[in-house]
């Protein structure tokens, strides 16, 4: 099941123009699997386009995976990656961006940061 039928009725054949943006609507540079998802592909008139990062990714980016004695789905997970979040975030001075698997674990862990962060 995807949500090309109802986006195809509902939004796409409502708006004269839609910008749809993300670092993961490619693959392998291409919108295909994106375009036949979301129902894009029913428009042969469609336009995309890539638009390369500004961010230089090997001199300003760091990818860090923090190490974690519970695994994800163990009841202790969300507690020690709360503890532990304070101090990962205070380690570099620029922005940070963090993932998580759930809304649910990224509340916990924001209401568990101190004001400064």
């Amino acid at each position: 099941m995807t949500a090309a039928q109802v986006l195809s009725r509902h939004l796409w054949n409502q708006v004269s123009a839609a910008v749809c943006t993300s670092a993961t609507l490619t693959a392998c540079g291409r919108f295909d699997f994106f375009d036949r998802l979301s129902g894009m592909n029913r428009f042969p008139r469609r336009c995309s386009l890539v638009v390369v990062s500004p961010s230089d990714y090997a001199v300003q980016d760091e990818l860090r995976i923090a190490r974690m004695t519970h695994l994800r789905r163990s009841p202790g997970f969300s507690d020690e990656l709360c503890d532990m979040l304070p101090a990962l975030l205070r380690g570099h001075r620029h922005g940070q961006l963090v993932l998580f698997t759930s809304i649910q674990k990224m509340q916990a862990c924001h209401g568990a940061l101190p004001q400064n962060l």
